[in-house]
Order: C-alpha cells, then structure tokens, then sequence
C-alpha cells in the first residue's frame, strides 16, 4: 500500500485531464468507488470528487470555461459524463454530507496528497457496513447497499493481509 495515494492521482489526472485547468475554491477530495477500483485493480466506473466549502457559481464558470458538459446531479452538483466517463462533483459543507456508508469515509486529499479518513476505519473494526447519513438514502436501498458490502469484504481480505 506504499504510496497509493500517488497511483490514485495518477489514474485521476489520467482519467479528469480537465481537472488541472478548475481553479476550484474549496478543498477538493476524491472519495468512493474510484479509490477502490484502483486498490483492488478493477475497472474505474465513475469519479466521485467532493469540494468542501466550493462554490456552486466558481464551478459551473470553470466548467464552462472547459468546454465540459454537464447536468445537476442527485445532490445539487455538477455530473459530467460522456461516452468514456462519468464524473460527479459535490459541494457540501462537512464531510458527512458526501455519503452514506461508514466505508465510504475515505477521502484522498487531491491537493495535499493525504489520505482523510472520516469512518473508513471504523467500518474495517466493525467488520460491519452502517449507514452513517440517512439524507442520502435513495431508492432501491437494498440494491444499493450491495456495492458498498462488497466493497466492505473486499477491503476486510486486504485488511487481513496487509495494515491499511
């Protein structure tokens, strides 16, 4: 797990080019499936990007400025998606406004290059997946929990061999 947080961001720049040229204001976090896809070496599905504190209008303005179409996503954001991609980012006031699951509390800082870790841990103790923001609940609840539980065992095997 050296230096993982390299390999994320290089699979992120190679995957959101356009991300160096968003002057964002707000902290800027990757968070989700994204970090495991790359972890477990499976197919990138999506992007999950987190602005804490950003700014709905500085956003849309850089996202224009970049020729990137984009629609509202579920929680008021941006959602990118194209025929090789699918982006979303999210402006939210604290953290656990970014998801649901406890195993989903991992944020990698795409500027300091850190890991912040909200309930990640916590899950991985637990041995057990929680819903730990019950306003991003959505519908078909118990297909939804699927990928998150798998994404729970599978972190509890590499956990097994190897200190995360």
């Amino acid at each position: 797990m050296e230096h993982i947080e390299e390999e994320i961001l290089k699979n992120f720049y190679n995957y959101f080019p356009e991300f160096n040229f968003l002057n964002l204001k707000g902290d800027s976090y990757i968070i989700g499936g994204f970090i495991s896809s790359i972890l477990f070496n499976e197919d990138i599905n999506d992007l999950d990007i987190v602005v804490l504190n950003g700014n709905y209008d500085n956003i849309k303005e850089n996202l224009d400025l970049n020729n990137l179409t984009y629609t509202t996503n579920f929680f008021g954001g941006f959602r990118i998606k194209d025929s090789y991609r699918e982006i979303d980012i999210y402006l939210v006031s604290n953290f656990i406004n970014a998801y649901e699951y406890n195993i989903e509390g991992l944020f990698l800082d795409i500027k300091r290059k850190i890991f912040v870790d909200v309930t990640f841990s916590k899950a991985l103790k637990r041995k057990s997946l929680m819903i730990v923001n019950e306003n991003n609940r959505g519908k078909n609840e118990d297909v939804r929990c699927l990928k998150p539980q798998k994404r729970l065992d599978n972190y509890l095997k590499l956990y097994n061999k190897k200190d995360l």
